[in-house]
C-alpha cells in the first residue's frame, strides 16, 4: 500500500514516533525513510504553532477514545525540509496491529492546486475591479468620483491601508493636494507631510509620475533616497507606489498608495492598477467628448436661430423697399449671398478670431476687378470675434451695394478708402472709416432706405457702437466706432 498509494502515506505510532514512511512523504516532505523512522514524527512535520495541539490530541484520544480529527479530510498546513509551511489535505485513521494501535496519515500536498485556485480568485477579483471602474466611471463623469473609485480599487487590489490624490491643473506649475481615502487617522504625520511639499514636475514620487506620465514604485531599500517628504519610518511607510490618471495624453491626476511594510513590485498587480487607471481616463475623455459635443449641438442650435432671424429680418426690410418682385429677388439674394460669404471666413477661423482685412477683401472684392485701385485698404490688421464679422460683414455689404448702385463703385474714377484702427482713449474702441471720394457732390437723402437702416442697426444694436455719415462736394463718410471684443 505504502508503495502504490498516490498519497504520500505516514504510520505514526502511538508514542508518535515513525512507523513507516512512504516514499511520496519522501518527496512531498524531503526527508529520506531513514532521515524519520523511530524518531518523533512532529518536529520533522508538523509546523512549530501546531505542534502543542498534535500532542494534546494524541493525549486525548489515547485517554479517551475520541478524535475529532480521525477518519475525517481535513486541510491544514505541514512542514517541509526547507522550512516551507504548505497546504495539505490530511485523513487520519487508527488502525490496531496485534496489539499496538497505529495510527495511519494520508497526505496529499495541495499547494498548486490552492495556488491555481487563489490566482483563480485574484484573477476574478480584479476583473471585478475593472467592471466596477469602467462601468460606475462611464455614468458618472465627474473627476472627484473616478479618481475615489480608483483610489478604493487599487487599495483593495494593493491590500494597502490608505490612498492620496493629486490634481494635475494645467494652469499650475505644482500638483494640489486633493483628497485622501482609507486609514487616514493613522498617518497623521504623512498627510502633514505631504500638505507642507510641493511637488513641481519631476520632483519626489507624485512629481516624477506627473513629469514622467508613468507608474512608480518605491521599495523600502529605495526609500531614503526616493522619498522626499521625510524619514518613511516616522511616516509609518515601507513602500510607496504612484500611478498617473490621463486623458487625451495630458495627466489630469496622480495617485499615490503606501503601505506600512516594505513590499516588493508585483507587476501583475502594478499592471492591473495601470489597467484601472486607464480605464478611469477613457472614461472622463468620452464624458469630455460627450460634454463638447452637447456644447457644440448648443452652438449650432443658437447660431442657426440667430442666422434665421436675420434672414427673416433682411427678408422683411427688403420687401419693405421693394419697388418689383424683380429687383426683391435681386436685392435678396446678394444680401444673402454676402452672408454667405461672411459665415465661409468664419467657417475658415473655425467661428475664432477674423481678419477685418480678408472680410472686406471677401465682401467687397466681389463688386471689383482683381487688383482693382478703386478700392484701397490701409490699416485694418484687427481681428473680431464671430458675432462682430458677421454684423461688419452685412455692414460692407450694404456700403458696396450702394456704391455699385450710386457711388464710387458706379464711377470710372471713383474710389473707396477703407481705414481701421483700435483706439485706446477714452476706452478700447476699434473705428472703420468708409470713404467714397470721385463721385460729386453728395447730400443727406430725404429718405431712409433699407441699406441704410440695415447700417445703424448693425451698429448700434450688433456692435454696440455708432455711425455717424459725413457728406462733402466730392463723397462721403461712413464712420463706424464699436468696443473691440
Amino acid at each position: 500500500m505504502l508503495a502504490t498509494s498516490m498519497d504520500a502515506v505516514v504510520v505514526m505510532r502511538s508514542d508518535g514516533t515513525v512507523a513507516e514512511w512512504s516514499d511520496e512523504a519522501a518527496r512531498v516532505f524531503g526527508w529520506d525513510r531513514a532521515d524519520v523512522l523511530d524518531q518523533e514524527m512532529a518536529q520533522f512535520i508538523v509546523p512549530a504553532h501546531f505542534r502543542e495541539r498534535h500532542h494534546a490530541g494524541l493525549r486525548h484520544y489515547l485517554t479517551s477514545g475520541e478524535g475529532p480529527v480521525l477518519r475525517t479530510r481535513i486541510e491544514i498546513t505541514a512542514l517541509r525540509r526547507s522550512g516551507e509551511e504548505f497546504p495539505i489535505e490530511l485523513s487520519i485513521s487508527p488502525v490496531r496491529l496485534g496489539s499496538e494501535e497505529v495510527f495511519l496519515a494520508f497526505i496529499r500536498d495541495v499547494s498548486s492546486s490552492k495556488a491555481t485556485m487563489e490566482a483563480l480568485e485574484r484573477r476574478a477579483h480584479e476583473a471585478a475591479l475593472l467592471h466596477r471602474v469602467a462601468s460606475v466611471a462611464a455614468e458618472s463623469g465627474s473627476l472627484d468620483d473616478v479618481i475615489q473609485l480608483c483610489l478604493e480599487s487599487i487599495c483593495d487590489l494593493l491590500g494597502w491601508p490608505i490612498g492620496h490624490a493629486f490634481l494635475a491643473r494645467p494652469e499650475s506649475e505644482h500638483l494640489s493636494d486633493h483628497f485622501w481615502t482609507g486609514d487616514v487617522l493613522d498617518y497623521g504625520n504623512l498627510r502633514e507631510a505631504t500638505k507642507r511639499t510641493r511637488f513641481p514636475r519631476g520632483y519626489g514620487l507624485p512629481g516624477r509620475v506627473w513629469a514622467g506620465t508613468k507608474s512608480e514604485w518605491i521599495d523600502d531599500a529605495d526609500m531614503a533616497q526616493k522619498f522626499v517628504r521625510g524619514d518613511s519610518r516616522d511616516l509609518g511607510i515601507g513602500a510607496a507606489f504612484a500611478i498617473p490618471i490621463t486623458a487625451r495624453g495630458q495627466v489630469v491626476a496622480v495617485l499615490e498608495f503606501f503601505s506600512p511594510v516594505p513590499m516588493r513590485k508585483e507587476p501583475d498587480r502594478v499592471l492591473v492598477a495601470e489597467t484601472i487607471a486607464a480605464q478611469a481616463g477613457r472614461a472622463l475623455e468620452r464624458e469630455r467628448d460627450r460634454q463638447h459635443q452637447l456644447l457644440l449641438l448648443g452652438e449650432l442650435d443658437h447660431r442657426t436661430k440667430n442666422l434665421l432671424a436675420v434672414v427673416s429680418s433682411m427678408a422683411a426690410l427688403t420687401a419693405r423697399d421693394a419697388v418689383s418682385v424683380k429687383s426683391y429677388t435681386q436685392d435678396f439674394t446678394q444680401r444673402l449671398t454676402s452672408l454667405s460669404a461672411s459665415h465661409s471666413l468664419l467657417t475658415k477661423s473655425q467661428w475664432g478670431a477674423t481678419d477685418i482685412r480678408e472680410l472686406i477683401n471677401d465682401v467687397v472684392g466681389v463688386h471689383l476687378s482683381r487688383q482693382s485701385p478703386q478700392l484701397q485698404i490701409e490699416g485694418c490688421e484687427l481681428y473680431v470675434e464671430a458675432k462682430t464679422a458677421l454684423s461688419l460683414g452685412l455692414i460692407f455689404h450694404e456700403l458696396a451695394t450702394n456704391a455699385v448702385k450710386y457711388g464710387a463703385l458706379g464711377k470710372p474714377n471713383g474710389t473707396i478708402t477703407i481705414t481701421c484702427e483700435a483706439l485706446s482713449e477714452p476706452s478700447s474702441l476699434t473705428r472703420i472709416a468708409w470713404r467714397e471720394m470721385g463721385v460729386g457732390p453728395c447730400r443727406k437723402p430725404e429718405r431712409t432706405g433699407f441699406g441704410t437702416k440695415l447700417i445703424q442697426t448693425s451698429a448700434r444694436h450688433d456692435l454696440g457702437g455708432n455711425v455717424e455719415v459725413t457728406y462733402s462736394d466730392d463723397g462721403m463718410i461712413y464712420e463706424i466706432v464699436f468696443p473691440a471684443a
